[in-house]
C-alpha cells in the first residue's frame, strides 16, 4: 500500500476501497447514497485513514445530507 501523498490511488488501494464500500453499504441503498458513500470513503482515505477496518469504522452512522449540493 502506498503512503502519503494520496494524489494517485493504486490498484491495490482501489480494491481495498471497493471492499470498504461493499461492507459499508446498507441494504437497499439508492444510487445517490452509494455515490455519497464512495466519495466519503475516498475523502477519508486521502485524509490519511488508510487501514480498511478504520475506514469502515469511520463511516458508522454517517448518512448523506439531504441536499447533494451540500456534500463535503
Amino acid at each position: 500500500m502506498q503512503h502519503w501523498p494520496r494524489d494517485v490511488i493504486s490498484s491495490e488501494d482501489l480494491a481495498m476501497l471497493e471492499r470498504v464500500l461493499q461492507q459499508a453499504l446498507p441494504p437497499g441503498s439508492t444510487d445517490t447514497e452509494k455515490e455519497w458513500l464512495a466519495a466519503a470513503i475516498i475523502r477519508t482515505f486521502q485524509a490519511g485513514v488508510v487501514d480498511e477496518s478504520s475506514l469502515v469504522a469511520s463511516l458508522q452512522g454517517r448518512k448523506p445530507p439531504p441536499d447533494k449540493e451540500t456534500w463535503q
